[in-house]
């Protein structure tokens, strides 16, 4: 059971409505709802917070809260605020999910997130030196001027992230660590990670990944499927085209009606007849041979311009 319920702290805030409040050290709040709460002002060193709710709440570093020591293993912080937070080494936010949070300038080094949920953070200026990332989830993190320098990135994910110039991968461990190419590409010389690393991490590339899937032989292939799919109703076309110099005195359909007969009723072409179950392929398959049109044309011209 915790030390300490949501209403006490509530209270225990409008109490003390300045200055840091210590109340809160090395107690146990694991399973609280805090959601929403401002909690910049409390020490949270050495507290354990397994498994609370800690969404839209404001914590630490501002106005002089920490959370050294603290254990937030599990702990949902979703859109909460840390900008300027403070931890340490025995701070543990393995398997949080911090979704959406802000950790501008945030300093962290050493912390371990585990496992943890990392997605579309805002970690401007933030300092993960010697963090464990071990399998954690960055997909479109916010890193700018971030440091990262020695921090163990082993299976992370860092797909769609922001970097610039001053974001530092110095010394990272990123064996098997998912990463895009582009953004490899968007780091410093000095400051990206190392050749070594690169061999043991999974650089993804869509752009390689479209010419292999959408150039060459299978470019070909492409194209070939295109028209063996648009050949039956070229033919039609091309009957009906022809068949109209023979028609029949007062037959006001158009070839255009035709074919729209035709892939209606799945090619009986009788103006009564109802919608055929092909129509629905049909759609799909126009569709989808567009789409591989556009890609092959796209591929194409990343092939021209190399």
């Amino acid at each position: 059971m915790a030390d300490f319920t949501r209403d006490q702290i509530e209270k225990l805030l409008s109490v003390k409505p300045t200055g840091v409040i210590n109340e809160l050290t090395n107690k146990d709040l694991s399973g609280l709802d805090l959601s929403g709460l401002d909690l910049s002002r409390c020490n949270f060193n050495g507290t354990k917070l397994r498994k609370a709710n800690l969404s839209r709440a404001v914590l630490g570093g501002r106005n002089g809260g920490t959370i050294d020591n603290a254990d937030l293993t599990g702990a949902k912080l979703i859109h909460a605020d840390l900008h300027g937070v403070r931890g340490n080494g025995n701070t543990i936010l393995d398997e949080a999910d911090l979704t959406g949070a802000t950790l501008v300038s945030a300093q962290l080094e050493g912390t371990y997130f585990e496992n943890a949920t990392l997605k579309d953070v805002d970690a401007t200026r933030a300092r993960f030196v010697g963090a464990n990332l071990c399998r954690s989830d960055l997909s479109g993190a916010t890193l700018n001027g971030a440091s990262l320098a020695g921090a163990d990135l082993t299976a992370a994910t860092l797909l769609g992230i922001n970097v610039d110039i001053r974001t530092d991968f110095t010394n990272t461990i990123v064996n098997e660590c998912r990463v895009e190419r582009y953004t490899l590409e968007s780091l410093h010389h000095e400051r990206t990670i190392s050749r070594a690393g690169r061999i043991v991490m999974q650089t993804i590339d869509p752009v390689a990944d479209m010419r292999m899937a959408y150039s060459g032989f299978l470019s070909t292939l492409h194209l070939v499927a295109v028209i063996m799919f648009v050949s039956p109703y070229v033919w039609f076309v091309c009957q009906k085209w022809l068949l109209s110099y023979a028609a029949i005195v007062g037959d006001s359909t158009t070839i255009v009606e035709a074919l729209g007969w035709y892939v209606w009723t799945g090619g009986r072409q009788y103006v009564s007849a109802s919608m055929h179950g092909s129509f629905v392929f049909f759609v799909l398959s126009m569709l989808y041979n567009v789409v591989r049109i556009r890609q092959v044309w796209k591929t194409k011209k990343l092939n021209h311009r190399a």
